[in-house]
């Protein structure tokens, strides 16, 4: 649900460091919220 998503993002926001990483996991966040 929208929880687990808020979860996620703040998780994303605090391994700055691994930036492609978190770039590719925002990218499949986005295509799984665009096709729900």
């Amino acid at each position: 649900g929208s929880q687990d998503f808020a979860s996620q993002l703040s998780k994303l926001r605090l391994s700055d460091d691994r930036t492609a990483d978190t770039n590719r996991i925002k990218r499949i966040i986005n295509m799984r919220v665009l096709n729900s």
